[in-house]
């Protein structure tokens, strides 16, 4: 039975420990010792061979994770550590363990457990919050509002367009609704380029929609969605430029174009009565 748990583990990747916790003789298998490069020698039967080789800076954490345990806790603990390789470097562990015998007074005896090798996984995740950090850098210092929602819900907003909302942080508006930052006329329009990033997976073209500041004031902004996968499922960020003074120039060109053709038109009508009258003296001459 011993032999077949024993294979088990090997067989899953994983390195099996063995120890006696009174006489402080280990048992470490194969795997375990391969894990961190060492061969079968390099290694030997005392638990200092796994204490010694703990990280220092999480060497406190690990022992404050199995005390509970000691003390009678019942189940398996779990933490997760850094082991010094043979060739110096640092493998990133993740140690199970569990106590399996006790003496008559509650004293542990024997403890056994596992370590898995979990380096790419902290790597990927080193790697994810660079990504996330370098992210927050770049939106953090664009013009543009960049705004990301999901289910209809706002989940995140920089400081570009927390200023554009008129907020003081990126807390009053996490978690609004997005129709709600809207201005009721543009509701179809967004709910339809919504549907189309998140159903169709596709980048929506610019559009010109106008919000609402948390104070009630409107502007107008240009707008562009596009799908992305977080937390894998589907959300959409979108870009936001205020385009408010560009709107205002375009009306007041526009009254300004009326008013010249309006003077244009009358100025014309002038000159057409102008040469009538003109024409009628030549007749009458």
């Amino acid at each position: 039975s011993e032999s077949r748990w024993k294979f088990a583990l090997e067989g899953s990747g994983d390195g099996l420990w063995d120890w006696s916790v009174q006489t402080g003789k280990a048992f470490y298998s194969p795997r375990y010792k391969e894990m961190l490069g060492y061969a079968e020698a390099d290694i030997g039967d005392t638990a200092d061979e796994w204490s010694n080789r703990i990280h220092p800076d999480d060497a406190p954490g690990v022992m404050a994770a199995l005390q509970p345990y000691m003390d009678g806790k019942p189940g398996s603990a779990a933490v997760e550590f850094r082991m010094r390789c043979k060739d110096g470097s640092w493998r990133w562990t993740l140690g199970r363990g569990m106590v399996v015998e006790r003496d008559a007074q509650g004293k542990p005896q024997r403890m056994i457990g596992t370590n898995s090798d979990i380096t790419a996984r902290k790597q990927a995740e080193a790697a994810l919050r660079d990504s996330e950090a370098r992210f927050r850098t770049v939106v953090g210092v664009i013009p543009e509002a960049i705004v990301l929602h999901r289910g209809g819900k706002l989940l995140h907003i920089n400081p570009a367009g927390v200023s554009m909302f008129g907020a003081r942080s990126e807390e009053e508006l996490i978690g609004k609704p997005i129709l709600e930052l809207i201005h009721p006329d543009y509701h179809q329009i967004v709910l339809e380029r919504v549907k189309q990033g998140v159903e169709l997976g596709a980048n929506a073209d610019v559009i010109e929609v106008r919000y609402v500041k948390l104070d009630g004031t409107c502007f107008d902004a240009a707008v562009q969605g596009r799908p992305i996968v977080l937390g894998n499922e589907p959300a959409l960020l979108a870009t936001l430029s205020d385009i408010t003074e560009r709107k205002r120039l375009e009306v007041e060109l526009d009254q300004h174009r009326h008013h010249l053709e309006t003077l244009v038109a009358q100025r014309t009508r002038e000159l057409v009565a102008a040469r009538h009258q003109a024409e009628a003296a030549n007749i009458a001459k």
